[in-house]
C-alpha cells in the first residue's frame, strides 16, 4: 500500500483565501489535499457560489480525480483540467478574473514511490520521470542526447554541484551512457555509483534530471511573467516552493510587482511550516510559501 501524500502548509494556504472569493484555481492539483481542506474550511453558503478549477500537467492525477468526481466524491462546482499551470490564462472556461490562485511546486509521494514514473532512486523502473506522459522526451531520451556541457550546467544550477565536480559527473555519464544503456532506474543508479556517488548525491542528480525533463523552472518563469494579469482586484496568488532556485524566482517576481502600487506582499518573508509540522512530515522542511495580493 502506498504511503499517503500529506499536503503541506494547509492551514496557511486556507487562511490566505479572501473571504469573498468566488473563483478559485489550484494550478497543481496532485491528490487534492489543498482543495479538500479549502472545501472543509469555506462556509457552506459561500461555497455554493464558488467555482474551483483544478489544474495539473500530470494527466494521471487528473484522470484519477475525474473518476472520483464521476463517483460522486467531488461537488459539481469543481472542475479538473489537464494543462500546465503556466497556461491557465488560455483556459476558455475561466471567463472572469481569479480571486485565489494556488501553486504547490513539488512532487507528491506517489511520484517518489511509483517505479513506473521513475522519480526515485529507491525503486527500479523505466527511465521516464515525466509529469506529463504525452510529452516525447523521457529522462532516458534526455540523458542519451544531452551534451556534457549542458548537463554540467544543469548540475551546477539545479544541484549546487561545484563546477569541477559537475563537469566530472557530466563527462562520466556522457562517456558511459551507450555502454550502460540507461534503460532503467537501476542502470542509471549503477552508473552514478560507479563514480562513488552515495545515495544522497545520486538523489540530487535524479532531481536535476527531473527538473530539466519537465522544464519545471521554465513553467514557473512563464507563469510569473503573466499570472498577475489573471487576478481580480483583491485577488491573491499563493506559491509553495521546495527548491532554493524556485523560491528565488518567486521572491524576485513578487518584489518587482510590489514596487508598484498595484500589488502588496501579504507576508514580507516566506511563510514556513511550524516546528510541529516539520516533525510530523519531513517533506515539509524545505517548503516556503509566498503570497501576493493585487490591489487594483
Amino acid at each position: 500500500m502506498l504511503k499517503k501524500h500529506i499536503s503541506i502548509l494547509v492551514d496557511e494556504v486556507c487562511d490566505a483565501i479572501p473571504q469573498w472569493a468566488k473563483n478559485i484555481v489550484d494550478g497543481t492539483a496532485g491528490h487534492g489535499g489543498h482543495i479538500r481542506a479549502m472545501y472543509e474550511k469555506v462556509k457552506v453558503d459561500t461555497w455554493q457560489e464558488t467555482t474551483i478549477r483544478w489544474i495539473d500537467k500530470d494527466g494521471v492525477m487528473i484522470d484519477r480525480l475525474n473518476t472520483q468526481k464521476n463517483e460522486g466524491n467531488w461537488p459539481d462546482s469543481i472542475y479538473f483540467l489537464h494543462t500546465p499551470y503556466d497556461a491557465i490564462g488560455d483556459i476558455e472556461s475561466i471567463k472572469w478574473k481569479i480571486d485565489y490562485l494556488l501553486l504547490d511546486i513539488g512532487i507528491n509521494w506517489e511520484h517518489v514511490v511509483d517505479a513506473e514514473r521513475w522519480f526515485s532512486i529507491k525503486a527500479d523502473g523505466p527511465l521516464d520521470m515525466r509529469f506529463d506522459t504525452t510529452q516525447w522526451k523521457t529522462a532516458r531520451d534526455y540523458l542519451m542526447l544531452v551534451s556534457p556541457e549542458n548537463l554540467s550546467c544543469a548540475l551546477q544550477a539545479y544541484g549546487d554541484f561545484p563546477p569541477i565536480r559537475a563537469k566530472k559527473i557530466a563527462d562520466y555519464i556522457v562517456h558511459n551512457r551507450r555502454k550502460n544503456g540507461l534503460a532503467t532506474t537501476n542502470d542509471f543508479k549503477k552508473l552514478l555509483q560507479d563514480m562513488w556517488l552515495g545515495n544522497r548525491r545520486c538523489a540530487i542528480v535524479y532531481q536535476v534530471v527531473r527538473i530539466v525533463v519537465n522544464d519545471e523552472l521554465g513553467h514557473l518563469e512563464r507563469f510569473l511573467e503573466t499570472f498577475w494579469d489573471w487576478l481580480a482586484p483583491g485577488g491573491r496568488c499563493a506559491i509553495i516552493t521546495f527548491h532554493s532556485v524556485e523560491d528565488r524566482q518567486v521572491k524576485k517576481a513578487f518584489k518587482e510587482l510590489h514596487k508598484s502600487s498595484n500589488f502588496t506582499l501579504v507576508s514580507k518573508k516566506a511563510i514556513q511550516p511550524s516546528r510541529q509540522e516539520k516533525e510530523k512530515n519531513k517533506a515539509s522542511r524545505s517548503a516556503k510559501l509566498r503570497i501576493i495580493e493585487r490591489n487594483r
